[in-house]
Formats: structure tokens, sequence, C-alpha cells
């Protein structure tokens, strides 16, 4: 790994979300053979917001850890914190029932304001990252550029493609249980834990204000009504296509 490095100034790592094996172990070769290579900086994506202290959840407390480990390392970094991704809403739990019944499913309380963000803005951020060593030491968490309730979003989505959208908020049991029939049972157990830990969280937690972070990574963000105007194919039922 050491060799993949070697004549390497920046290196971005990111943390999935949910999976097997042991992403502490596996970061932490990371962090290494980039220090052995003499990277000077790393721009971190945590896949997620990263507890204060440890929460008995192993897809909470791997970030903890891993970030102790880049600090420990002594390399500069930055790190990233995203919110929940737009694209999120193109998984089974959701995009079926865009399709067939005009609803938007997620596992978030409708009267919660979540800072959705696009993938795409979290790459451009990403860039701007690796293009501003200086910034090493900062930590930003980072959504996208509105706090939208429930039937904001549906709102987003019912502007987007010209017909009327609702918003039905699922549960974390419900949507881990579909997680877990695609990853797995412990992604499913994992993921229904952590959105019931959301759920539990300050009303704004996922709210974000993304002035300081726009300030020090000048880009332009997506709102969710461009991104899914941007998408519309993908969200007409199949008998509407024939």
């Amino acid at each position: 790994m050491k060799t993949a490095h070697e004549g390497v100034d920046a290196v971005f790592l990111m943390l999935p979300f949910s999976g097997g094996g042991n992403p502490v172990e596996y970061t932490s070769n990371a962090i290494k053979a980039a220090k052995d290579a003499g990277v000077k900086f790393i721009v971190f994506n945590v896949s997620g917001q990263t507890p204060d202290e440890p929460t008995g959840m192993p897809m909470m407390d791997y970030r903890i850890a891993v970030e102790a480990a880049l600090q420990e390392s002594g390399i500069p970094n930055m790190i990233l914190r995203p919110t929940a991704y737009m694209e999120n809403l193109l998984g089974p739990w959701t995009l079926p029932g865009i399709k067939a019944k005009d609803e938007v499913a997620y596992p978030v309380a409708s009267h919660r304001p979540l800072s959705w963000v696009a993938s795409e803005d979290v790459a451009k951020l990403v860039v701007a990252a690796l293009e501003r060593p200086e910034l090493a030491g900062s930590v930003f968490k980072v959504g996208g550029p509105e706090g939208l309730t429930g039937e904001r979003v549906a709102e987003s989505f019912s502007n987007a493609l010209g017909r009327k959208i609702t918003y039905k908020a699922i549960s974390p049991r419900e949507f881990g249980d579909i997680m877990g029939r695609m990853m797995g049972p412990e992604a499913g157990e994992a993921t229904t834990k952590a959105y019931e830990m959301s759920e539990a969280a300050p009303l704004e937690a996922m709210k974000m204000d993304m002035t300081d972070v726009l300030d020090k990574l000048p880009v332009q963000l997506t709102t969710l009504e461009q991104w899914v105007r941007s998408r519309k194919e993908l969200f007409v039922s199949e008998l509407v296509k024939s």
C-alpha cells in the first residue's frame, strides 16, 4: 500500500457507512501507508456524523476510532462529516414508492429538518479541501443548502416532477429490514440502530448552516429540487413510460 502513495502530496479517504470487515484496521493501514510515503495532507470523509462518545454501536464507534487514528498519525488533515446523501432517495425503500404511489418514504420523522446533500457536492467539497492544505485541523459538518422537513421534501419533488408527491416517515426498523435483505443482517441491524439514535437526537441535529464551510470551501451546492429535476426520468412509473 505504501507504493500506491509514493509521490503523492495529498490523499482522500472515505469510511463506508456500513459493510463487513474491520474498517478501523483498513483505514489505519491506509493512514500508516500514507505516513510512511510522506503524504502531507489527508482529507477524510467519515460518511456521517461522528458521536461525541462511544455508543456501543460499531458502525458509529468506528468513526471515533478512525478519527483518533488519523490525529495520532501526525499527518495534517481535514475531516468532513456529511448528513444524508440525496442518492439515498434512489434506494428500494424510496424509489418504488415515488414511481408507483407518488410517495417519498424515508426513516426520518416528517417534522425533523434534514440538510440533504448531493454526493457530487461532497465530491466538490473534497476537491476544494485537497487544494487547501492550510485548512488542516478543520472538522466540518457538511450538508446541503436547505434544512428540509418531510413536507418540504415532498414539495421539492412535486415542483421538480410536476405532480403531487407526499412524504411518509417509515420506521428505522422497516428501513433496517430492507437494508438487511440487501447487505446482510449485521448491516440491517446497524442501520436500524443508527436511525433510532438519530430520532433521539435534538430536533435540528441534521440541519446544517453551511455559511462558514462555504466561506472556506467555496462550491455551489445543489438544492433537492434541482437534484430531482436533473433526474426526472428515474422517478417516472414504468406504466407511464410504456
